[in-house]
């Protein structure tokens, strides 16, 4: 029984060395060397330069930049009589790192006016604003914001009508 007890302890260090060397056979050691960067990506989209249109109304409180709110400008107008307008531009700014799209645009401050007053925002040279539309990193464009007591009314507002108004765009990041 001694004997047979040997050999089975025997058998079974054999089989654990054999194990062992199997194991260190088909294992292997991966070394990958090399330096990477990664840059840091920043998001800077804002508003900045308003300018007046040369014929727009006295404002009650000029279109002002939120500071808190970077694209989103606020305004008080008093629109008299028809023909009367209030306009100006603003440069939408990238200095991000990333490229954005237009997701919304909110021109606010004229309900229950809609019928006697024109409000629309376009780029500068007219063309629509598209949701989607690029803006990219390290450009600008600039936007034209008109209200207008519309001409081609036949019965005006009956009273004096202070409007206080909002402009702003919201973006994301482009695909």
């Amino acid at each position: 029984m001694f004997k047979k007890k040997n050999l089975v302890i025997l058998v079974l260090f054999v089989i654990v060395i054999m194990m062992s060397v199997g194991f260190a056979v088909l294992s292997t050691t991966l070394n990958i060397n090399g330096v990477s960067n990664v840059k840091g990506q920043t998001w800077d989209i804002h508003f900045a330069n308003i300018d007046i249109a040369e014929g727009s109304v006295i404002a009650t409180k000029e279109a002002n930049i939120v500071n808190d709110k970077a694209t989103l400008v606020e305004y008080e107008i008093t629109l008299e009589k028809p023909g009367d307008f209030y306009e100006f531009t603003v440069d939408a700014v990238n200095d991000g790192t990333l490229d954005a799209k237009v997701t919304s645009v909110a021109l606010s401050g004229i309900e229950g006016y809609e019928d006697y007053l024109k409000y629309e925002v376009t780029y500068d040279n007219d063309d629509e604003i598209a949701m989607n539309d690029k803006l990219d990193a390290d450009t600008s464009k600039k936007y034209k914001v008109r209200i207008e007591y519309r001409e081609d009314i036949e019965t005006p507002i009956q009273d004096d009508t202070t409007f206080n108004l909002v402009f702003a765009v919201t973006y994301n990041q482009a695909d």
